[in-house]
Protein backbone atom coordinates (compact mmCIF):
# COMPACT_ATOMS: atom_id res chain seq x y z
CA UNK A 1 0.00 0.00 0.00
CA UNK A 2 1.43 3.34 -1.20
CA UNK A 3 1.81 5.98 2.12
CA UNK A 4 -0.90 8.19 0.47
CA UNK A 5 -3.55 5.43 0.30
CA UNK A 6 -2.44 5.26 4.10
CA UNK A 7 -2.96 8.81 4.19
CA UNK A 8 -5.84 8.68 2.75
CA UNK A 9 -6.99 5.70 5.16
CA UNK A 10 -5.74 7.63 8.23
CA UNK A 11 -7.70 10.79 7.37
CA UNK A 12 -10.82 8.65 6.84
CA UNK A 13 -10.89 7.19 9.98
CA UNK A 14 -10.47 10.36 11.81
CA UNK A 15 -12.78 11.80 10.30
CA UNK A 16 -15.15 9.31 10.64
CA UNK A 17 -14.38 9.18 14.44
CA UNK A 18 -15.64 12.92 14.69
CA UNK A 19 -18.69 12.28 12.48
CA UNK A 20 -19.46 9.68 15.09
CA UNK A 21 -19.08 11.70 18.59
CA UNK A 22 -20.84 14.63 16.87
CA UNK A 23 -24.01 13.84 18.62
CA UNK A 24 -21.93 13.55 21.97
CA UNK A 25 -19.83 17.27 21.24
CA UNK A 26 -21.45 19.21 24.21
CA UNK A 27 -20.81 16.05 26.57
CA UNK A 28 -17.51 15.98 24.97
CA UNK A 29 -16.70 19.70 25.81
CA UNK A 30 -17.52 19.36 29.49
CA UNK A 31 -15.37 16.47 29.74
CA UNK A 32 -12.66 18.24 28.40
CA UNK A 33 -12.84 21.33 30.40
CA UNK A 34 -13.96 19.26 33.88
CA UNK A 35 -10.90 17.00 33.50
CA UNK A 36 -8.59 20.33 32.95
CA UNK A 37 -10.14 21.54 36.44
CA UNK A 38 -10.00 18.12 38.18
CA UNK A 39 -6.46 17.61 37.74
CA UNK A 40 -5.04 21.06 38.75
CA UNK A 41 -7.29 20.45 42.30
CA UNK A 42 -5.57 17.20 42.59
CA UNK A 43 -1.89 19.15 42.51
CA UNK A 44 -3.10 20.30 45.80
CA UNK A 45 -3.44 17.39 48.33
CA UNK A 46 0.29 16.83 47.23
CA UNK A 47 1.10 20.26 48.05
CA UNK A 48 -0.59 20.47 50.96
CA UNK A 49 1.35 16.94 51.98
CA UNK A 50 4.95 18.34 51.00
CA UNK A 51 4.34 21.47 53.96
CA UNK A 52 3.03 18.82 56.24
CA UNK A 53 6.07 16.87 56.15
CA UNK A 54 8.26 19.92 55.82
CA UNK A 55 6.81 21.19 59.10
CA UNK A 56 7.41 18.52 61.00
CA UNK A 57 11.18 18.84 61.07
CA UNK A 58 11.00 22.57 62.76
CA UNK A 59 7.31 21.50 64.78
CA UNK A 60 6.15 23.46 67.74
CA UNK A 61 3.11 23.76 69.60
CA UNK A 62 2.06 27.27 68.59
CA UNK A 63 2.21 26.05 64.99
CA UNK A 64 -0.50 23.63 66.01
CA UNK A 65 -3.43 25.35 64.82
CA UNK A 66 -1.60 25.90 61.61
CA UNK A 67 -0.97 21.89 61.21
CA UNK A 68 -4.84 20.90 62.12
CA UNK A 69 -6.04 23.69 59.53
CA UNK A 70 -3.54 21.78 56.69
CA UNK A 71 -4.87 18.62 57.65
CA UNK A 72 -8.43 19.93 57.25
CA UNK A 73 -7.42 21.28 54.22
CA UNK A 74 -5.91 17.96 52.94
CA UNK A 75 -8.99 15.95 53.73
CA UNK A 76 -11.40 18.68 52.06
CA UNK A 77 -9.24 18.56 48.81
CA UNK A 78 -9.34 14.65 48.55
CA UNK A 79 -13.08 15.11 49.26
CA UNK A 80 -13.60 17.64 46.97
CA UNK A 81 -11.66 15.17 44.03
CA UNK A 82 -13.24 12.23 44.75
CA UNK A 83 -16.81 13.99 44.39
CA UNK A 84 -15.60 15.65 41.00
CA UNK A 85 -14.48 12.19 40.33
CA UNK A 86 -17.80 10.79 40.60
CA UNK A 87 -19.81 13.07 38.46
CA UNK A 88 -16.77 12.92 35.77
CA UNK A 89 -17.58 9.09 35.40
CA UNK A 90 -21.32 9.85 35.53
CA UNK A 91 -20.86 11.86 32.69
CA UNK A 92 -18.74 9.28 31.47
CA UNK A 93 -20.86 5.86 31.37
CA UNK A 94 -23.87 8.26 30.51
CA UNK A 95 -21.72 9.06 27.02
CA UNK A 96 -20.73 5.40 26.59
CA UNK A 97 -24.39 4.20 27.38
CA UNK A 98 -26.10 6.36 25.19
CA UNK A 99 -23.28 5.67 22.47
CA UNK A 100 -23.27 1.83 22.73
CA UNK A 101 -27.38 2.22 22.06
CA UNK A 102 -27.41 5.07 19.86
CA UNK A 103 -24.82 3.73 17.40
CA UNK A 104 -26.05 0.50 16.52
CA UNK A 105 -29.47 1.78 15.70
CA UNK A 106 -28.01 4.34 12.92
CA UNK A 107 -25.97 1.13 11.90
CA UNK A 108 -29.14 -0.76 11.18
CA UNK A 109 -30.94 2.43 9.87
CA UNK A 110 -28.00 2.41 7.40
CA UNK A 111 -27.74 -1.58 6.42
CA UNK A 112 -31.61 -1.01 5.79
CA UNK A 113 -31.46 1.29 3.28
CA UNK A 114 -28.63 -0.49 0.97
CA UNK A 115 -30.29 -2.17 -2.33
CA UNK A 116 -30.88 -5.89 -1.96
CA UNK A 117 -27.49 -6.57 -4.44
CA UNK A 118 -25.22 -5.34 -1.39
CA UNK A 119 -26.46 -7.59 1.19
CA UNK A 120 -26.34 -10.83 -1.45
CA UNK A 121 -22.98 -9.90 -2.24
CA UNK A 122 -21.52 -9.12 1.23
CA UNK A 123 -21.61 -11.94 4.11
CA UNK A 124 -24.15 -11.22 6.85
CA UNK A 125 -22.42 -12.55 9.70
CA UNK A 126 -19.20 -10.87 8.74
CA UNK A 127 -20.45 -7.53 8.19
CA UNK A 128 -23.02 -7.79 11.88
CA UNK A 129 -19.28 -8.96 13.67
CA UNK A 130 -17.40 -6.12 12.24
CA UNK A 131 -20.29 -3.67 13.09
CA UNK A 132 -20.36 -5.16 16.79
CA UNK A 133 -16.83 -4.76 17.03
CA UNK A 134 -16.53 -1.65 15.38
CA UNK A 135 -19.02 -0.44 18.16
CA UNK A 136 -17.13 -1.78 20.99
CA UNK A 137 -13.81 -0.04 19.43
CA UNK A 138 -15.37 2.95 19.60
CA UNK A 139 -15.97 3.23 23.46
CA UNK A 140 -13.54 1.58 24.38
CA UNK A 141 -11.54 4.18 22.60
CA UNK A 142 -14.21 7.11 24.35
CA UNK A 143 -13.37 5.65 27.63
CA UNK A 144 -9.26 5.51 27.07
CA UNK A 145 -9.61 8.95 25.80
CA UNK A 146 -11.41 10.04 28.84
CA UNK A 147 -10.36 8.11 31.87
CA UNK A 148 -7.08 7.64 30.81
CA UNK A 149 -5.31 10.34 28.11
CA UNK A 150 -6.78 13.38 28.92
CA UNK A 151 -5.90 12.83 32.27
CA UNK A 152 -2.26 11.73 32.09
CA UNK A 153 -1.76 14.51 30.09
CA UNK A 154 -2.98 17.55 31.78
CA UNK A 155 -0.79 15.64 34.83
CA UNK A 156 2.37 15.90 32.62
CA UNK A 157 1.19 19.91 31.43
CA UNK A 158 1.01 20.82 35.46
CA UNK A 159 4.10 18.73 36.68
CA UNK A 160 5.84 20.28 33.55
CA UNK A 161 5.09 23.63 34.53
CA UNK A 162 5.69 22.93 38.97
CA UNK A 163 9.17 21.93 37.39
CA UNK A 164 9.82 24.77 35.12
CA UNK A 165 9.31 26.33 37.82
CA UNK A 166 11.55 24.53 40.87
CA UNK A 167 14.11 23.81 38.68
CA UNK A 168 14.17 23.68 34.67
CA UNK A 169 16.82 20.69 34.75
CA UNK A 170 13.64 18.36 36.23
CA UNK A 171 11.75 19.55 33.63
CA UNK A 172 14.21 18.29 31.00
CA UNK A 173 14.56 14.78 32.71
CA UNK A 174 11.01 14.67 32.42
CA UNK A 175 10.61 16.03 28.66
CA UNK A 176 12.86 12.52 27.62
CA UNK A 177 11.80 9.85 29.46
CA UNK A 178 8.07 11.00 28.58
CA UNK A 179 9.32 10.97 24.83
CA UNK A 180 11.32 7.24 25.19
CA UNK A 181 8.09 6.07 26.71
CA UNK A 182 6.22 7.57 23.87
CA UNK A 183 8.45 5.86 21.11
CA UNK A 184 8.53 2.86 22.62
CA UNK A 185 4.32 2.43 22.88
CA UNK A 186 4.20 3.79 19.35
CA UNK A 187 6.95 1.53 18.32
CA UNK A 188 5.30 -1.53 19.93
CA UNK A 189 1.72 -0.62 18.58
CA UNK A 190 3.28 -0.81 14.69
CA UNK A 191 5.31 -3.42 15.53
CA UNK A 192 1.96 -5.47 16.71
CA UNK A 193 -0.45 -4.43 14.04
CA UNK A 194 0.02 -6.77 11.68
CA UNK A 195 -0.81 -9.80 13.40
CA UNK A 196 -3.61 -7.33 15.62
CA UNK A 197 -5.12 -6.87 12.22
CA UNK A 198 -5.08 -10.55 11.05
CA UNK A 199 -6.65 -11.17 14.61
CA UNK A 200 -9.40 -9.02 14.15
CA UNK A 201 -9.79 -10.46 10.75
CA UNK A 202 -10.22 -14.19 11.90
CA UNK A 203 -12.66 -13.01 14.36
CA UNK A 204 -14.82 -11.73 12.04
CA UNK A 205 -14.69 -14.83 9.75
CA UNK A 206 -15.15 -16.85 12.63
CA UNK A 207 -18.17 -15.25 13.99
CA UNK A 208 -19.66 -15.21 9.95
CA UNK A 209 -19.02 -18.30 9.56
CA UNK A 210 -21.15 -19.47 12.78
CA UNK A 211 -23.73 -17.00 11.78
CA UNK A 212 -23.95 -18.60 8.01
CA UNK A 213 -23.43 -22.16 9.55
CA UNK A 214 -26.75 -21.75 11.59
CA UNK A 215 -28.59 -19.70 9.44
CA UNK A 216 -28.52 -22.41 6.12
CA UNK A 217 -28.66 -25.21 9.16
CA UNK A 218 -31.10 -27.22 6.30
CA UNK A 219 -28.86 -27.24 3.58
CA UNK A 220 -26.07 -28.05 6.16
CA UNK A 221 -27.95 -30.86 7.28
CA UNK A 222 -28.99 -32.40 4.17
CA UNK A 223 -25.61 -32.30 2.75
CA UNK A 224 -24.21 -34.26 5.87
CA UNK A 225 -21.75 -31.43 5.92
CA UNK A 226 -21.67 -30.79 10.16
CA UNK A 227 -18.10 -32.24 10.64
CA UNK A 228 -17.10 -29.85 7.55
CA UNK A 229 -18.19 -26.66 8.87
CA UNK A 230 -17.17 -27.76 12.49
CA UNK A 231 -13.51 -28.10 11.21
CA UNK A 232 -13.29 -24.76 9.10
CA UNK A 233 -14.73 -22.68 12.70
CA UNK A 234 -12.17 -25.07 14.51
CA UNK A 235 -9.29 -23.97 12.17
CA UNK A 236 -10.17 -20.25 12.12
CA UNK A 237 -10.40 -20.20 15.80
CA UNK A 238 -7.51 -21.88 16.09
CA UNK A 239 -5.42 -18.89 14.30
CA UNK A 240 -7.19 -16.90 16.89
CA UNK A 241 -5.75 -18.56 19.51
CA UNK A 242 -2.11 -18.49 17.78
CA UNK A 243 -2.14 -14.40 16.64
CA UNK A 244 -3.50 -13.44 20.01
CA UNK A 245 -0.68 -15.21 21.84
CA UNK A 246 1.80 -13.98 19.77
CA UNK A 247 0.44 -10.77 20.41
CA UNK A 248 0.24 -10.57 24.17
CA UNK A 249 3.10 -11.95 24.32
CA UNK A 250 5.02 -9.48 22.38
CA UNK A 251 3.63 -7.14 24.67
CA UNK A 252 4.33 -8.83 27.65
CA UNK A 253 8.04 -8.58 26.55
CA UNK A 254 7.88 -5.09 26.63
CA UNK A 255 6.09 -4.43 29.35
CA UNK A 256 8.84 -4.84 32.30
CA UNK A 257 11.07 -2.93 29.84
CA UNK A 258 8.70 -0.07 30.48
CA UNK A 259 8.73 -0.50 33.99
CA UNK A 260 12.30 -0.61 34.38
CA UNK A 261 12.50 3.22 32.00
CA UNK A 262 9.43 4.45 34.67
CA UNK A 263 11.81 3.10 37.44
CA UNK A 264 14.78 4.57 36.57
CA UNK A 265 13.19 7.78 36.16
CA UNK A 266 12.46 8.38 39.51
CA UNK A 267 15.75 6.99 40.81
CA UNK A 268 16.81 9.93 38.62
CA UNK A 269 14.43 12.50 39.93
CA UNK A 270 16.06 11.71 43.60
CA UNK A 271 19.31 11.51 42.47
CA UNK A 272 19.54 15.18 40.87
CA UNK A 273 17.28 16.10 43.87
CA UNK A 274 19.88 15.47 46.18
CA UNK A 275 22.44 16.70 44.14
CA UNK A 276 20.91 19.69 42.62
CA UNK A 277 19.92 20.52 46.07
CA UNK A 278 23.42 20.10 47.59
Amino acid sequence: MSENSKKIIKNSVVRDFFKLMKPYSKTVVFLFVFIVIIEAVKMIGPYILKLLIDGLYSFSTDKLNYFIFLIIFFFVSLVVVSVMDYFKDRKIFSMLIKAEYDIPVRCQKKLLELDLAYHQKEETGNKITKIERGILKFTDLLGTIFWELLPVLFQIIYTSIIFIIIDYRFFIILIIFSFILVYLNIKINKNIYPTRKSRYKNYEQASGKMVQSIVNINTVQSFSQQQKETEEYSSLKNNILVTEKKEWFYILKFANLREILVGLGSALFLFFGFFFSG
